[in-house]
């Protein structure tokens, strides 16, 4: 559904090349000074998409300062360490089409790591700005994304699409919020307009996780799809739920035949009209924002 608007940003690799191995290796420096982690360069260097980079690329224009590519390097940090987390709170073997981080080192590593790795970024991240505003805005996002991870594990079948919403917002949303704010403060110090271009990098946001969602259904094989394995409740489940009457046991008793049920419902062309609805307000800001820049 929100494939074209992922991919329309990806698509921004190659433009931006230089910008992103200048971030990759102010990662993989920022790591090798600390022995105890300096072995994880392959699990945040190597595989990461850098949407969250590109998008904030993409909206400074391409005016990089090297405050701000570090800035991006640090929070690309923050992204990996999270993912070493969630691997363990949903017992994931499988990340990025290799061996999680926690399959590989276990849940103990996993944490601690993840803990140090973060509080290394925050603490640099710090040190490299001056502005009190932009470091209390930071402080809040690495909050949010915390607490939005505490509020999924209250997610349950009675859950409202609101309710999801805000998860979404809390945990994959505000990071995309900030880097567009961070991004235009930066080369314009116009703060009206990094809010503006913030609230389009949190609309993005919503509707990338959301995709994500969707493409967690798209196995042939339902062992292979996490959401459904570990009976997350995503907001296109609730979209089923409130408006295709899918049943709690189907989605419950966990098999072939249920799965593909609720894959073949995510399929539908009714289906997506819904979510077209439920979401065309943020999809229509990003839309424009990204074709039209």
């Amino acid at each position: 559904m929100f494939s074209n608007l992922v991919e329309r940003v990806l698509s921004l690799h190659g433009k931006y090349e230089s910008e992103l191995k200048f971030i990759d290796l102010h990662i993989s420096k920022l790591i090798s000074q600390k022995k105890e982690i300096s072995f994880i360069d392959k699990y945040v260097v190597k595989k990461g998409k850098r949407i969250r980079s590109l998008l904030a690329i993409h909206a400074a224009n391409g005016y990089c300062s090297e405050k701000f590519l570090q800035s991006l390097a640090l929070i690309e940090l923050i992204h990996a360490a999270s993912l070493m987390h969630d691997d363990v709170v949903d017992n994931n073997y499988v990340r990025r089409n290799s061996d999680s981080f926690f399959k590989s080192y276990g849940a103990k590593k996993s944490i601690l790591i993840g803990d140090f790795s973060i509080m290394i970024a925050i603490q640099s991240f710090l040190a490299i700005h001056d502005d009190e505003y932009i470091k209390k805005l930071f402080l809040k996002t690495c909050k949010s994304t915390a607490y939005g991870a505490i509020k999924e594990q209250s997610l349950s079948w009675d859950s409202s699409q609101n309710n999801c919403l805000d998860v979404v917002s809390l945990k994959t949303a505000s990071f995309f919020l900030f880097v567009n704010f961070l991004a235009v403060s930066l080369y314009s110090n116009d703060f009206e307009k990094a809010k503006l271009v913030a609230i389009k990098g949190l609309c993005f946001g919503l509707l990338f996780q959301i995709q994500n969602d969707l493409d967690s259904y798209a196995h042939t094989n339902f062992n292979e799809s996490e959401d459904y394995v570990q009976k997350n409740i995503t907001y296109p489940l609730m979209l089923l739920k409130n408006y295709f009457g899918l049943s709690k046991t189907c989605f419950y008793e966990t098999n072939q035949e249920n799965y593909n049920k609720i894959r073949d419902m995510l399929n539908l062309i009714e289906f997506k009209r819904v979510l077209m609805t439920n979401t065309e307000k943020y999809y229509n800001i990003v839309t424009k924002w990204l074709i039209n820049s």
